[in-house]
């Protein structure tokens, strides 16, 4: 992989919070994402036993400094075997899907963190769930519960639009009753995905950053939200070039989690990776990878969104 200077003023964006997307090729409309994924469809974590902590999800630590306390959910001494695979839960009028993993040693009385991951266009969670794709909870590190949520069928395939705020929705009837059912680390709720995916997780960094301990999008793009509830620590990739969403948007969309992660985009240090990460406020860094992969999700991207995950 290779890194790419990530310098919003240099390129002469400039947004708010709430406007539209204003960056290079508008956003890169996920309507018109299609998927790419060149045939990729076929222990404890040292946590205390106190809640402590208080507060919202980005509290301090930043994944190299203090560490953020655990915040065990209400589902915390629940069920010893609750239900995982494919589930349901009804939203509004909807009944929306999503599949669910668990540690195979999963003990009610730990609380875990908890990660969604959300597929592209015209996949589903089922698809985006094995090694041979994503692969993140295969990676072992930290244990932790996964969640592979599923898209709705706009006319064009299953993705995330977002129409009258559906998805984010979704998202929170999810979040709700994971927190409730299961023993979570409110703390530590994570999002990652790729193409629609990543543009899922842009999306929820603005709109749910005080849930949200971080995120980490793959070859995703943002959508113009009404306001960003606040920072929230992030890990990215995007390939140069990628032929589905570019790779400006890309840029355009973590340029505005570095301003609002009140990041120094002058002097980025560079890992051996190749990859940039940012001195940002305490407790919320940035990562930036370009990669040469297209618009694949890249093979070095499940060990680092994990360690970026386990890193808190």
């Amino acid at each position: 992989m290779t890194a790419g200077l990530l310098l919003a003023p240099a390129l002469g964006w400039t947004w708010g919070c709430g406007g539209t997307d204003d960056g290079p090729d508008g956003g890169a409309d996920a309507s018109s994402d299609s998927d790419g994924t060149s045939g990729q469809d076929a222990g404890d974590n040292g946590q205390g036993d106190g809640s402590g902590g208080g507060g919202d999800a980005n509290g301090d630590g930043d994944g190299g400094s203090e560490p953020l306390a655990v915040r065990p959910s209400s589902g915390c001494n629940g069920e010893a075997t609750p239900p995982t695979g494919a589930l349901s839960i009804t939203v509004g009028a909807l009944e929306r899907t999503y599949v669910l993993s668990l540690p195979a040693d999963y003990d009610p009385s730990h609380a875990y963190p908890l990660v969604f991951a959300f597929h592209g266009l015209g996949n589903d969670g089922a698809g985006v769930s094995g090694p041979w794709y994503f692969g993140i909870e295969q990676k072992g590190g930290t244990p932790s519960i996964f969640v592979y949520p599923d898209g709705l069928d706009a006319g064009d395939g299953t993705g995330w639009p977002n129409q009258d705020g559906r998805d984010v929705a979704f998202f929170d009837a999810m979040l709700d009753d994971l927190k409730t059912g299961y023993c979570v680390d409110e703390n530590r709720v994570f999002s990652t995905g790729h193409s629609y995916g990543g543009i899922m997780s842009y999306t929820l960094a603005c709109e749910r950053a005080e849930v949200l301990r971080g995120v980490a999008p793959v070859a995703g793009s943002r959508w113009a939200t009404n306001a960003c509830s606040g920072p929230v620590a992030a890990w990215g990739a995007h390939g140069n070039p990628d032929p589905t969403v570019s790779y400006e948007s890309g840029v355009s969309a973590m340029a505005r989690i570095l301003e609002t992660n009140g990041c120094d985009t002058s002097a980025p240090a560079k890992d051996a990776g190749g990859c940039l990460t940012y001195e940002c406020d305490p407790g919320y860094p940035v990562t930036w990878c370009e990669h040469a992969q297209g618009h694949d999700w890249p093979d070095f991207a499940a060990q680092s969104v994990k360690d970026f995950i386990d890193s808190f």
